[in-house]
C-alpha cells in the first residue's frame, strides 16, 4: 500500500506546480478579476516581442539542438532528411528536439513572466 501511495504521489506531481503567493497578488485584484487582462495566445505568437525573445533564447540553445529544432520546427523539414543532413539517428533527433523544447519552455517562461 505504501509503495501505491508513493507511486501515485509521483505521477501527480509532475501535473502540480508551485506557485508564490506574491503572484496571486500581481495577477488577481481582491475581488478575484484580473488586474490586467492576459493576451491571447495567438497575440503573443504574432508580436515581434516574442520572436525577439524566442530568437534570443534559441541563441542560447547547444548548435545540435537549435539546429535539430529549427530543421522541424521552423522549417518543417521531415525526419528522415533532418538526420542525413545531421548525421544522426532518428531517436537522437527526438531527444535533441525534446531538451530544445523543453529548455525553451524553461527559457521562455523565465523571460515573459519577468
Amino acid at each position: 500500500m505504501y509503495n501505491k501511495v508513493k507511486e501515485t504521489w509521483r505521477s501527480n506531481k509532475k501535473y502540480t506546480h508551485d506557485f508564490d503567493d506574491t503572484q496571486i497578488e500581481k495577477i488577481f485584484n481582491e475581488d478575484g478579476t484580473f488586474k490586467e487582462i492576459p493576451k491571447e495566445p495567438d497575440h503573443w505568437l504574432e508580436s515581434n516581442d516574442f520572436h525577439n525573445i524566442l530568437e534570443k533564447e534559441l541563441a542560447k540553445l547547444p548548435e545540435n539542438q537549435r539546429l535539430a529544432f529549427t530543421l522541424k520546427e521552423i522549417q518543417g523539414e521531415d525526419t528522415e532528411t533532418i538526420c542525413n543532413i545531421m548525421g544522426i539517428s532518428s531517436t537522437n533527433l527526438g531527444v535533441l528536439i525534446y531538451r530544445a523544447k523543453n529548455n525553451l519552455r524553461i527559457s521562455l517562461e523565465k523571460e515573459l513572466n519577468s
